[in-house]
C-alpha cells in the first residue's frame, strides 16, 4: 500500500475548583486535510478460481474523511 499523512490537531484543558474537583476539556479533530484517498488496510478474499485467476480481487478500506472528539469530564 502507498504511502499517506494526515494532519491531527489535540488540545486539552483542565481547571482547578476549590482546590479538590477539577473540571477537564479535551477535543482534537482528525484528518484536517480530509485525504479520504488514503488507504487504511487491505485483505486479501482467501478464495480462487483456477479458469480465472484474477476473480477475486483484494479488499481495501479508505480512510475516514474529518473527524472529531469532545470530551468533558468532572473529578471529585
Amino acid at each position: 500500500m502507498p504511502d499517506f499523512y494526515t494532519l491531527n490537531l489535540n488540545a486539552a484543558k483542565s481547571f482547578r475548583i476549590k482546590g479538590k474537583y477539577y473540571l477537564n476539556f479535551n477535543g482534537g479533530i482528525n484528518n484536517l486535510l480530509n485525504n479520504k484517498n488514503a488507504l487504511s488496510f487491505g485483505y486479501e478474499q482467501m478464495r480462487w478460481d483456477i479458469g480465472q485467476l484474477n476473480r477475486f480481487q483484494n479488499k481495501y478500506q479508505y480512510m475516514m474523511g474529518l473527524t472529531y472528539r469532545v470530551n468533558v469530564s468532572f473529578s471529585f
